[in-house]
């Protein structure tokens, strides 16, 4: 059992943003059954352990706290405890209590000279698909044989039909911008705040990844008038809009490219190979992949005042989405990735200090934000966070689905989703793992209701655990009105506006979550506290102790068992002896006495305190 605890809320680390050589108070929880002869803090030093003594700072109720003094003596400052008693030798670290040396990847860490942008933490994101969200302006619509694209000529789509796969990139149903303004007082009522968009700018496809204008915003979707009208009606609502950056590889017909097939100037922005063959993403011809070995393409694309991380940036946009942020690199590879994502979160905070940059990293994403041989210089330095499909949103589906996103059967032991989350949360930095965009479902994936064949139960728990989980939350459009769908194309069917056809319970419970996670203090920047894994059940809390140390702890459990599971939880692994909490679906209440909680979980549950 853990009877040692220690996170980077206001009570336990006085500082959530600090410099180079400041000093932070920290403290470390015990229960008081421990009895110790001495508490001390081990901060990674030049490569070898600085142990101080830490002084006792108060005990109340079943807890004793102990405190000392934290100099950031790098870019990454990396931190352990040690309790001695008479018979043991405790260790903490991210990992929890063990008795041997943790790894240096498992300690706590503190990021000096770095920045989250302040927005962040009440923020619900809705991920828009522009082709296929709303209709605002038909007279902008593709019209069918209107241009060729390879050598298929394009196609306008009735709104109710369905994509083909056949017709894919083809197809087009002439969702735009202005549709997506037309519906903001849908989202607002749903109680989001944040729009991502798939990408806007001219291509001749509808999923718009093979850019020909990186500075024009298609004619298709409205053009640059739209997006400007968008942007001040979503601002004034406070609503944050994210871009997609496609800065891997470009359109075929992108003029820069045209220029280097003829051996111009712009040629050493991309990898030629033997016989005029060149470097593409997956090999697909029509998206020529760029090469960062070249300051040609850092200048055209992200740090001159022209190149479009800065320019739309200025225009009005909140942030980035980086589409496969992993493959970014030089001569064709992914050489040189973290410096060149490094260079672009600069060229964009130039622009906007408070901008958002995550990548599309859909494995593991801890090199790409730790930095893997470069501890102290390096962590902090790129992308703020990612798409959490590693730490979140595979290990999360796969385990209520039974069914994985490369269409294979697959049964994750519940221990093994524990494991997974665990791992990825504690590896990286705290403000990393807070700035993760989490999902359950993209234009990348088959909707998960196809996946759960139609479980709504377990739909609205993946949705539940989603919006309450550390990151910022990202719902796709139509997930809460029970859209299916398979792979691609058909995970980007046109949005369902005849609300005879929608799930309205569903709606309606996605709107009491969202709710829960914008008022909650605990849902938007609580530490993650495990509390169980049963049979087929999880539960974890979400604990914030501000600075006077009082504990705002929310309790979330889910199960993939139909039947009744009673939990028996330790409400003392989060901070806290005695409260009421109150289902926010339900409104069912339920008191915790001596730190114990009973909890009955049939399918999800989301616990805010009674206050």
């Amino acid at each position: 059992m853990n009877h040692l605890y220690h996170d980077a809320t206001p009570f336990y680390t006085s500082k959530s943003e600090a410099n180079l050589g400041d000093t932070l108070t920290v403290r470390v929880r015990l229960r008081s059954s421990l009895k110790p002869k001495e508490v001390l803090l081990v901060v990674l030093k030049y490569g070898e352990m600085h142990r101080t003594p830490m002084k006792h700072f108060k005990t109340v109720g079943s807890f004793q706290y102990f405190e000392g003094k934290l100099e950031l003596h790098a870019l990454t400052t990396k931190y352990i405890f040690n309790v001695l008693t008479d018979t043991d030798f405790l260790q903490l670290s991210s990992r929890g209590v063990t008795r041997v040396n943790p790894p240096f990847r498992d300690y706590f860490q503190f990021l000096a000279d770095h920045h989250r942008p302040d927005w962040l933490e009440d923020r619900v994101f809705y991920q828009i698909f522009p082709d296929r969200f709303e209709n605002g302006d038909p007279s902008n619509d593709v019209q069918t044989g209107e241009y060729t694209y390879g050598k298929k000529p394009v196609v306008k789509k009735a709104w109710n039909e369905l994509p083909t796969r056949a017709g894919n990139v083809y197809e087009h149903f002439g969702g735009d911008l202005q549709g997506i303004t037309k519906r903001l007082d849908y989202l607002e009522e749903l109680g989001v705040n944040g729009i991502y968009l798939n990408p806007i700018f001219t291509s001749p496809s509808n999923h718009r990844y093979d850019i020909q204008n990186f500075l024009e915003i298609d004619p298709h979707l409205g053009g640059e008038s739209a997006l400007k009208e968008l942007l001040e009606a979503a601002h004034a609502r406070d609503f944050k809009i994210i871009l997609d950056g496609v800065f891997n590889h470009t359109g075929d017909k992108l003029p820069a490219f045209q220029s280097a097939l003829k051996d111009g100037l712009q040629r050493q922005m991309y990898t030629f190979l033997a016989g005029g063959k060149y470097e593409a993403f997956f090999g697909v011809p029509t998206l020529p992949k760029l090469d960062f070995a070249s300051q040609m393409t850092f200048e055209h694309f992200l740090e001159d005042e022209t190149a479009p991380v800065r320019f739309w940036l200025r225009f009005g946009a909140d942030g980035w989405r980086l589409d496969v942020a992993h493959m970014m690199g030089a001569s064709g590879r992914d050489d040189g990735n973290l410096e060149i994502h490094k260079r672009l979160k600069s060229a964009a905070r130039l622009e906007n200090s408070e901008a958002w940059v995550f990548g599309e990293r859909f494995w593991d994403a801890e090199a790409a934000l730790q930095g893997p041989n470069d501890y102290a210089n390096f962590a902090g330095g790129g992308e703020d966070g990612v798409m959490n499909y590693q730490g979140f949103a595979l290990p999360v589906t796969d385990w209520l689905s039974g069914w994985s996103i490369f269409d294979r059967p697959v049964n994750v032991p519940t221990t093994e989703l524990e494991s997974i989350l665990l791992e990825s949360y504690r590896v990286v930095p705290q403000p990393m793992r807070m700035s993760h965009y989490n999902l359950v479902g993209s234009h990348d994936i088959p909707r998960l209701l196809e996946r759960l064949k139609g479980d709504l139960v377990k739909h609205r728990t993946a949705l539940a655990l989603m919006l309450a989980y550390p990151g910022v939350p990202g719902i796709y459009y139509g997930d809460e009105i029970g859209m299916m769908g398979g792979g691609d194309p058909l995970n980007r069917a046109p949005m369902i506006w005849d609300e005879n056809r929608w799930d309205k319970n569903l709606r309606e419970d996605v709107k009491k979550l969202i709710r829960a996670r914008r008022s909650s203090r605990a849902l938007q920047a609580g530490n993650l506290v495990w509390l169980a894994s049963q049979d087929e059940t999880i539960a974890f809390a979400r604990a914030f102790t501000n600075e006077t140390g009082h504990a705002d702890v929310a309790i979330v459990a889910a199960t993939r068992d139909a039947s009744v599971t009673i939990l028996e939880l330790d409400l003392k692994l989060a901070g806290v002896e005695t409260g009421v909490w109150q289902d926010v679906l339900t409104l069912e209440k339920f008191t915790a006495t001596n730190g114990k909680l009973e909890l009955p979980v049939s399918s999800v549950r989301v616990l805010l305190p009674v206050l």
